[in-house]
């Protein structure tokens, strides 16, 4: 199995990690959607697929040539048949090491208008109408198109917005 908490080489160590995990995802979909289920369909196309990890790493090398976690921004893959395909929505911006408290650059994830799916770019609209993407909107949003109920997915409650209307 690849290590991808890479501190050290991260260039040369994580890229050959990550390659050989979706190289590995690849396998698993291919073997999804050649397996029939009824009817025609396949696997593949009655299955929802939830592709993340627990933290984004820093965009930075540091001096071992490694790079950090971090918790301010992450990324999910999500595939399913309830969901049109090849969108992005949110977005992150870098902040720099010159505006970093820790003196590392990082990824930081910006806030969305949940009505439009638009990133918000002024602190005002921020502060008024934006709202961060976070696991738990996806996880809501996966539950309701799944038709089960959030409580299954502790701590997701009847409170937490989904991202349905983004996913058109």
């Amino acid at each position: 199995e690849a290590n991808l908490d890479t501190h050290s080489n991260h260039p040369g160590a994580h890229l050959t990690g990550l390659t050989a995990m979706f190289d590995k995802l690849k396998n698993i979909l291919t073997a999804f959607e050649k397996t029939e289920y009824a009817n025609g369909q396949s696997l593949f196309d009655l299955t929802t697929f939830y592709i993340t990890s627990e933290f984004s790493r820093t965009p930075a090398l540091d001096g071992s040539k490694g790079t950090n976690h971090n918790p301010l921004n992450n990324s999910a893959i999500i595939i399913s048949p309830d969901f049109k395909g090849n969108q992005v929505f949110g977005a992150s911006r870098v902040v720099p090491k010159a505006e970093s408290a820790n003196g590392t650059s990082y990824l930081v994830a910006q806030m969305v208008d949940l009505a439009t799916g638009d990133i918000m770019k002024s602190k005002v609209d921020a502060q008024k109408r934006g709202t961060l993407i976070r696991p738990e909107n996806v996880i809501a949003t996966l539950a309701e198109s799944l038709k089960v109920q959030r409580n299954i997915f502790p701590p997701i409650g009847t409170d937490v917005t989904t991202i349905r209307n983004l996913l058109k």
